[in-house]
């Protein structure tokens, strides 16, 4: 007696059965848990509707009432219509029900979809990184016709059709199934809904086929996702990749199952080779359906790499030793308008690739901050680095004291203390060429340079002092004004 069903249900189940009726449902999301008369009293008849006899209402015998709902029957009694609402709860409890037993066997997906005809008479699909991997048996020309349309089109298509902002393209984190007129599909009603297996998305695609696709048929998407849900963990080896479960795994700080060798082997790689990692995201930052798109896209143009789907993202993991250049912002411009591009360094290191995929989303959120589409991890290092670094407990431990109390003054009296001390050191301590880089006198550099040894008690003579000052300047505040420039050079 779990199932709950909105009067939406109600509504559809009445249209198919042509049995007359009108409705006037204002609440979408209230559900009931059966039907009773007006005159029940049982305990928890609050999540019933009640039905009752009409006597005001000319060609109306009785309703159905729930909150601010109501169902009138035309030509049913009380009884009549208490029958047959019974009977609907019945047969969609018994669908449920069905959908249980058959996981419990190890069917396939196919087998749910196909039971699920009666309740869904819809084209069904599910969708794993752009691709079909189970439909309604039933339509297979509307299959072929969606295949056709979508999945083997080129992504400028769906680009051109996607609308900004669109409920497609801002598919809700938690799964639930939406109901819209989708712009990918000449304006069809379309249920869109999304099964998360391992931080990987699984696709629910119902199409309209001249039926209307009602507002209660959402309940049944997210019974039938749940139903998919739990075939795709039984299954789960057959649908994720050995491979994708690998860096997955990595994304998740997990230990991974698969040892790094096994991996390597399986895509003919070797530990040694150079690699990098593109991040992919929609600029809305949302889930779209737009990401499968893309990653059939980056699929079929770069054979040798490795393409996974993470949330609301999309991976490039590229091998360079098995091309002649590696890919540049020009070969990604395609996706200008609606991605956002984050490149990892260059390592020929394959262990570190957890920490590559990683660089490669911090560099995306760079260049989602500076408003661009493409950014590598090379144009931001001293910004990654004093990240890094400040994010390091042992290392802001190490921070020479004097370093801090200018900050702090800096702060308090708007000084340019610091950026001075930056300057000399950075400069070796040639007075010159620092006052110049500042736009000072020599003589006003070295006034300030005496305030600072008296304020902050250091003795800017000492070479060893000098040097622990200078990279504390490093891990706490790296980067140079505007006008200063790095010498090639810095004897200390």
């Amino acid at each position: 007696m779990s199932l709950k069903l909105s009067m939406w249900n109600v509504h559809s189940w009445l249209q198919t059965r042509q049995i007359a009726h009108s409705i006037s449902i204002r609440d979408n999301d209230a559900l009931i848990a059966g039907v009773r008369l007006h005159n029940h009293n049982a305990a928890g008849s609050e999540q019933y509707a009640i039905l009752s006899e009409m006597t005001s209402k000319a060609n109306y015998h009785c309703m159905l009432t729930f909150a601010d709902n109501y169902i009138y029957f035309r030509d049913y009694s009380v009884f009549h219509a208490l029958d047959e609402i019974n009977y609907m709860f019945t047969i969609y409890r018994r669908w449920e029900q069905a959908l249980k037993q058959l996981n419990l066997v190890y069917c396939n997906m196919d087998s749910l979809l196909d039971l699920s005809y009666e309740v869904m008479p819809y084209p069904l699909v599910i969708l794993q990184n752009g691709q079909k991997i189970a439909t309604s048996p039933r339509f297979q020309k509307e299959i072929e016709a969606f295949e056709h349309s979508f999945i083997n089109n080129f992504l400028s298509t769906p680009y051109s059709k996607m609308q900004m902002n669109h409920q497609e393209d801002q598919l809700p984190s938690d799964g639930t199934p939406l109901l819209l007129h989708s712009t990918l599909h000449s304006g069809k009603q379309v249920i869109l809904g999304t099964i998360r297996l391992s931080a990987q998305p699984v696709r629910f695609l119902a199409l309209s086929n001249g039926r209307p696709i009602s507002i209660g048929d959402i309940l049944f998407a997210r019974i039938l996702m749940e139903a998919l849900l739990c075939n795709l963990k039984l299954w789960k080896q057959r649908i994720i990749s050995r491979e994708s479960a690998f860096f997955v795994s990595l994304l998740n700080s997990e230990q991974p199952q698969i040892k790094p060798e096994d991996i390597l082997r399986l895509l003919h790689w070797q530990s040694n080779h150079r690699y990098t990692v593109f991040w992919f995201e929609r600029k809305s930052g949302s889930d779209s359906i737009l990401l499968d798109r893309l990653f059939v896209d980056l699929d079929r143009h770069f054979p040798f790499a490795f393409v996974l789907s993470y949330q609301n993202a999309v991976l490039l993991i590229c091998n360079l030793d098995l091309i002649d250049r590696p890919p540049t912002e020009t070969d990604f411009s395609p996706h200008a308008a609606h991605f956002v591009i984050g490149q990892s360094n260059i390592s020929a290191d394959f262990s570190l690739i957890a920490q590559l995929m990683r660089q490669a989303h911090t560099t995306m959120q760079h260049a989602r901050r500076q408003n661009v589409f493409f950014l590598s991890a090379e144009s931001i290092m001293l910004d990654y680095m004093h990240q890094v670094f400040y994010q390091d407990a042992m290392l802001q431990s190490l921070i020479h004291p004097a370093i801090r109390y200018l900050m702090e003054l800096d702060r308090a009296q708007q000084s340019q203390l610091l950026d001075t001390l930056r300057a000399y050191l950075f400069y070796g301590g040639n007075c010159n060429a620092a006052a110049k880089a500042l736009h000072l006198h020599r003589n006003s550099l070295v006034h300030r340079l005496e305030q600072i040894s008296v304020q902050a008690h250091i003795d800017l003579d000492n070479a060893v002092e000098r040097q622990a000052l200078l990279l504390s300047l490093y891990v706490a505040a790296p980067l140079l004004p505007q006008e200063t420039e790095i010498p090639s050079h810095t004897p200390m």
